[in-house]
């Protein structure tokens, strides 16, 4: 099986919760089988000192 090069893009809730911990076992199962694996991961909590007209600026969409 040829390898892929793969880039995972993932947002962390300000509570960690099963999604998280998915996206983190995704990712080592695909490492292991000898794929590289980029990861761009941000979190919630990085807004946590925005105001809501800021937080909405700064929003990828």
């Amino acid at each position: 099986m040829s390898r892929l090069r793969i880039l995972v893009v993932h947002n962390r809730y300000q509570l960690p919760g099963g999604e998280d911990a998915v996206v983190d076992a995704e990712i080592e199962l695909l490492r292991r089988y000898g794929h590289p694996v980029e990861a761009y991961v941000r979190d919630n909590r990085e807004l946590g000192g925005m105001n809501a007209l800021n937080a909405f600026a700064q929003t990828l969409w």
